[in-house]
């Protein structure tokens, strides 16, 4: 009976050294180019919060610290691999023993890959906090999948730390986690695109073609994270066996063992790549991208149905523009008021209720009076 091993086993560390020789492509290639691809997506995040703030400038405590936060653990995660790299390929060049005993980068790595995912999913969980009305039951039900989904990569990253050789747990526990992930990612999507679609086609085209923009909006940012998950599940069940060495103990390893070191340690059954490891490295920073996407579009937002509630004020009298209309020539003893021109004037808005909290459009009117027969032509504005 095989009995389980806690810790670095030296001849299960000799055996890891011998699979990553004989592929050496396999296994550190995916930590190379997931450097270079969080380095790429760190020069679009920058585009992108530099595009906000001078946009925005200082919103709200709450998104300033999402974004903020965002930005240190992409900076932290591209630090965390930086000098994971360094330290295999220049601190200890040749040493192939220094990535085979599983290091501390890997922990760390785990712990801020899923703490960014969390931080950005708040940001739409809040959203949808806000399109139902501040419900309690729909903030608090996103907030269960997102923090089980931390909790649960917490700990792996602690197995990995304390136990990295311990596969069949570690993957078990991470399927379950990428699952749930996935699971609520679907669940914010679903959620805000039902809100969105609400109401069918009782709205104007022009109104209708704002929200249709909006629900395209909400998809382009949702798709990219979770087709990038999705992906790291299929690579992981598929090119990572859980049966990695199966917690052989140091006198397990013996001459008729089919983890041998030699030439048959590259046929032992284990780990065939860890590709999925590039996308576990760069999900993050796709959520990132994500969010900030989302925060740019919405001055685009705002101005199509701006547009559309003009244009469509332009050809018919409507609860958001009232038509103009001059005083009655009957009244003319109350002197400056008789040819007075009232216009009320509402600022363009959507209809959709959903919109109007997400998008923050104000619903102020303005009622405008114009004297004609002013020589300097004085207007009055006044905000009901």
């Amino acid at each position: 009976m095989i009995k389980p091993v806690i810790g670095r086993p030296p001849a299960i560390v000799e055996i890891a050294v011998q699979l990553l020789k004989a592929e050496p492509g396999a296994f550190m290639g995916p930590w190379f180019f997931g450097l270079v691809g969080v380095t790429y997506m760190m020069g679009v995040i920058t585009n992108q919060v530099t595009k906000y703030f001078s946009t925005f400038g200082y919103e709200s405590t709450r998104l300033f610290l999402l974004v903020v936060s965002c930005i240190l653990l992409t900076i932290g995660q591209w630090l965390v691999i930086l000098l994971a790299e360094w330290d295999w390929s220049v601190a200890n060049y040749g040493d192939w023993s220094r990535f085979a005993v599983i290091p501390w980068e890997a922990s760390a790595l785990t712990v801020i890959t899923w703490l960014t995912v969390f931080t950005t999913q708040l940001f739409f969980a809040l959203r949808c906090y806000t399109l139902y009305g501040r419900s309690k039951l729909v903030l608090g039900a996103l907030l269960f999948g997102m923090t089980a989904c931390l909790g649960i990569f917490t700990f792996f990253g602690a197995m990995i730390a304390i136990d990295p050789f311990n596969f069949p747990a570690l993957h078990k526990i991470a399927i379950n986690g990428l699952c749930v992930n996935v699971a609520t990612d679907l669940a914010i999507t679903g959620l805000t695109l039902w809100k969105i679609g609400q109401g069918g086609n009782m709205y104007h085209p022009k109104t209708q073609n704002g929200l249709r923009r909006l629900r395209n909006l909400t998809v382009e940012a949702a798709v990219p994270p979770t087709i990038c998950v999705i992906l790291h599940i299929g690579f992981y069940v598929g090119m990572v066996s859980c049966q990695i060495f199966n917690h052989i103990t140091c006198e397990e390893v013996a001459e008729d063992s089919p983890y041998r070191l030699g030439d048959r340690a590259s046929s032992a059954q284990g780990t065939k790549n860890l590709i999925s490891n590039w996308f576990a490295i760069v999900s993050p920073t796709i959520y990132v991208c994500s969010m900030m996407f989302t925060l740019n579009s919405r001055p685009t937002i705002r101005q199509t149905f701006n547009a559309s509630t003009q244009d469509e004020d332009k050809a018919v009298s409507t609860g958001f523009r009232f038509a103009e209309f001059q005083a009655s020539d009957r009244r003319r003893e109350q002197g400056d008021i008789e040819n007075t021109t009232v216009i009320l004037v509402a600022t363009p808005e959507p209809a959709h209720p959903g919109v109007r909290s997400s998008m923050n459009i104000s619903q102020n009117r303005v009622v405008r009076l114009v004297n004609p027969r002013s020589s300097k032509g004085d207007t009055s504005d006044e905000v009901v």
